[in-house]
């Protein structure tokens, strides 16, 4: 919720459903402004989501997605991501909260967000990564460091760890140039 009060985003798009989308709909409802993009490949969680936001009276808040994984080629490796095709993604992003796919999918399921989703990430954009006490959670980070420049990250030390991808202070942008 620091990131979300501190960018103040036009746009949040999220990659696994829960009650963070519950918890990101509340605050940008609450501040007036701004939108969430939740992807859901499990139509289990899906329904669980949807019900959710109903609840809270989310749905002009939240745009939840049933975006089941689909095969997907990164640089000759096969992956499976969530099927974007699914959902409008805006031109431009200004966070990303990544807690999704589940690592039983395969090593390192999170890894294809950054290369499937760069066209979107604005310049002062926050990749923001859950369970980052995992080892393909930490690879997969480490290895979008070589595609989005002049981005870093930082662990930060919660219950199961996350990282922070980010342009480091004075580093900012607003255009990501060839990300």
């Amino acid at each position: 919720m620091r990131e979300v009060n501190r960018l103040r985003p036009d746009t949040v798009l999220e990659t696994g459903s829960g009650a963070s989308t519950i918890i990101i709909g509340l605050y940008l409802k609450k501040a007036g402004r701004g939108k969430l993009i939740s992807l859901e490949h499990s139509a289990e969680y899906f329904e669980k989501t949807r019900a959710m936001l109903e609840l809270h009276g989310l749905e002009g808040t939240v745009e939840l997605v049933h975006a089941p994984l689909c095969e997907v080629t990164i640089e000759g490796e096969k992956w499976k991501w969530y099927d974007v095709k699914k959902a409008e993604l805006p031109e431009r992003i200004d966070l990303i909260v990544v807690d999704g796919p589940p690592e039983n999918i395969q090593k390192e399921a999170r890894f294809p967000a950054v290369p499937l989703l760069k066209n979107h990430i604005g310049g002062n954009a926050v990749i923001l990564v859950d369970d980052g006490r995992r080892e393909g959670e930490k690879k997969a980070v480490e290895r979008w460091l070589g595609c989005l420049p002049g981005f870093t990250m930082d662990y930060l030390p919660l219950e199961k760890g996350a990282f922070r991808v980010h342009r480091p202070a004075g580093n900012e942008t607003g255009d990501t140039g060839s990300v």
